[in-house]
């Protein structure tokens, strides 16, 4: 009579163990085939915005150096001034650089 009540519990005991594997691929499965997917193309989305909101602002900064750079321009005469308006000019066109390797 222990051999039968052993062959059932036998039974039942691989039964759960099936049951643990096919819930484990399962769970492989849906994270594999449903979250990494959504999760790379929200990271995708997070990077394009990004990337057009700095590219945004480089540009805006980059005009405001310009306008600067005319104003200290008309405003300050002599060496002093040219060597900070050929710098900020420098430092200017530095920008649209500094995007292309945010890449």
């Amino acid at each position: 009579m222990a051999n039968v009540f052993d062959y059932i519990n036998d039974f039942f005991a691989g039964g759960e163990e099936a049951l643990r594997n096919i819930e484990k691929e399962l769970e492989r499965s849906f994270i594999k085939n449903i979250l990494a997917p959504a999760k790379k193309a929200r990271i995708s989305i997070i990077e394009k915005d990004t990337e057009k909101y700095m590219k945004i602002s480089l540009l805006s900064a980059q005009e405001s150096l310009k306008e600067v750079s005319k104003n200290i321009d008309s405003s300050m005469k002599g060496e002093f001034s040219t060597k900070i308006v050929e710098t900020i000019e420098t430092k200017s066109k530095e920008y649209p650089n500094a995007l292309n390797g945010t890449k």
